[in-house]
């Protein structure tokens, strides 16, 4: 697998995110895609899996589009790590037709102990998205398929709830 750090920008202010204290994810910078291109020449011919940013949020990545597009003509599945805030729409199309694994950053099965966390989401939607990702999944490949995981900072604010978590995200409609 290569990663590929296409962004450093996030649009959450997670109270954990060492980037975030420091300024990064604020920012940023983007990968520009000329960048990419030259990286996806010379890497993508060597690799079955590419992950986009874990410094910041690849859903927002400029030209994150393209650079699906591009990793999709290399034959690469995609391993996304993301926070889930961002709607299913035409990027995600893309990334259920190409995802290999996906984890959710998703740090409090609580919408009190989840926002206080993950500054600036919001618990519903981001459940929401989750969801519809993984109902996207299922239309586009006709299952969900494997790697689908919820991803845990421990801290003090959230160990007391870590038992309520259901590890299980696929909502019941779904799973069937």
């Amino acid at each position: 697998m290569a990663n590929v750090e296409t962004t450093k920008f996030c649009n959450l202010r997670c109270r954990m995110c060492v980037q975030f204290l420091e300024g990064a994810t604020v920012r940023g910078p983007h990968m520009e895609l000329e960048h990419f291109k030259e990286i996806a020449q010379q890497v993508f011919p060597h690799v079955a899996v590419w992950q986009p940013s874990v410094a910041g949020e690849p859903v927002v990545t400029r030209a994150f589009d393209a650079m699906l597009d591009l990793a999709h003509e290399f034959g690469l599945g995609l391993h996304l790590t993301t926070n889930g805030t961002l709607a299913p729409g035409p990027i995600m199309e893309r990334v259920a037709r190409d995802r290999r694994d996906c984890e959710f950053s998703f740090d409090a099965p609580t919408k009190a102990t989840f926002e206080r966390i993950r500054v600036g989401a919001v618990f519903e939607t981001v459940v929401s998205n989750i969801q519809a990702l993984i109902k996207l999944c299922r239309e586009t490949r006709g299952s969900p398929g494997p790697g689908f995981a919820l991803s845990v900072t421990l801290m003090r604010q959230n160990i007391g709830e870590l038992a309520l978590l259901d590890t299980n995200p696929m909502p019941e409609e779904t799973a069937r």
